[in-house]
């Protein structure tokens, strides 16, 4: 028969260490689960002398520290109204402790749960309200106050997917192309799948006449997305307004060949055909 152990196992050791660092850094929760695991592991009935004493010590120091947690004062003053609020522990209390804080670690997580939900519906709140304000400042002709909110939108939510899209043709809606064109590139840049920003920005590149920066776009765009007569049309209507006749007549031909009755092709084709 296996005689008293006089020393503790490491795994107790470890775990009270886990939870001085966890709770070190904040985290509640952590702190309690490990502080769970280690009450799981020690047995004071096997274990003797100075080790046993300074295990319910170190314990002891991390379960006083807990109980100043501000999450676990809440926990404590809802369970124990009008009493010091502190978790209760005492060497020789190993049991009473084990029984309370798996009640203690639930507690914490459904509160964890319940301010990610309102943070969450906190900043969907504020992303919405910084979304109507800018736009409809642009809306109402106040184009450098509409910016300056959507920038601040950008500054505080530009994690999302899809932003710098929507911000980008917002502000060429509002005719604000050269603003736009930059948070279009970032768009593109982050999300290459979405071809309204393709259309957006090549449309503003040609329109202040940024014919190499157009042209770039534009083959970007048949390159993932494929020779949509549309684009097509579009690219040669760039290389028209560049006067590049030799380009216009390579993609009107494209274009035609897409789409055969198409007289913007037709009209591009003849255009650029200098025979």
């Amino acid at each position: 028969m296996q005689g008293p152990m006089f020393t503790v196992p490491a795994s107790v050791t470890q775990n009270i260490a886990r939870a001085k660092t966890s709770l070190r850094k904040g985290d509640a929760i952590k702190t309690v689960d490990a502080l769970i695991a280690a009450l799981t592991l020690f047995n004071p009935k096997k274990i003797l002398g100075k080790a046993k004493y300074e295990t319910e010590i170190l314990l002891m120091e991390c379960v006083e520290e807990l109980s100043r947690h501000p999450r676990v004062l809440d926990f404590l003053k809802k369970v124990s109204p009008g009493k010091e609020p502190r978790i209760p522990y005492m060497p020789g209390q190993e049991e009473q402790l084990s029984s309370l804080l798996p009640l203690l670690l639930k507690a914490l997580k459904e509160g964890a749960e319940e301010t990610e939900q309102n943070i969450e519906g906190s900043r969907d709140d504020r992303k919405s309200s910084l979304w109507l304000k800018g736009t409809n400042l642009l809306k109402a002709g106040d184009a450098p106050r509409g910016k300056a909110v959507l920038r601040r939108l950008l500054e505080e939510f530009g994690d999302l997917p899809g932003i710098f899209a929507l911000v980008g043709e917002a502000l060429y809606q509002a005719n604000l192309g050269p603003d736009a064109a930059d948070l279009l590139e970032k768009a593109i840049e982050l999300e290459p799948g979405d071809n309204k920003s393709y259309a957006y920005l090549a449309h503003i590149y040609t329109e202040i006449k940024e014919f190499p920066k157009a042209e770039i776009v534009y083959r970007k765009a048949l390159k993932r997305f494929g020779q949509h007569y549309k684009t097509l049309l579009n690219f040669a209507g760039m290389y028209k307004l560049w006067n590049k006749r030799d380009q216009a007549y390579t993609i009107a031909m494209m274009a035609l060949k897409e789409a055969p009755d198409n007289p913007e092709a037709q009209e591009l084709v003849k255009w650029a055909d200098r025979s």
